[in-house]
């Protein structure tokens, strides 16, 4: 009895198991759509999200959510952005509608 059951067990292909291999497909596919350098290379990403056959709503969730960036690009953005502002803060708007 035991024998038949372990064979079922393996024959019966696991969900959790082809899910995680499905989202690890879908990640990686949405990597190379993300690094796209041009529009037909993203058109071509596109194509093989297509092809991980996910479902519509979870690629349209990730779509909408948009791209995740790591702690260090966001905080390297935040000093970037922050000696600028600090900058234009200072000017005079006239000045600064000038330059711009």
């Amino acid at each position: 009895m035991r024998r038949i059951l372990r064979g079922v067990f393996l024959a019966v292909p696991c969900p959790a198991l082809a899910g995680a291999q499905n989202n690890a497909a879908l990640d990686r596919a949405f990597e190379v759509f993300w690094n796209a350098g041009s529009s037909k290379a993203a058109e071509k990403a596109a194509a093989g999200i297509l092809a991980t056959g996910a479902p519509f709503a979870e690629v349209h969730e990730r779509l909408a959510a948009g791209r995740r960036y790591t702690a260090g690009a966001a905080l390297m953005g935040l000093i970037g952005g922050l000696l600028p502002a600090l900058r234009a803060a200072r000017m005079p708007i006239t000045r600064a509608l000038r330059d711009a």
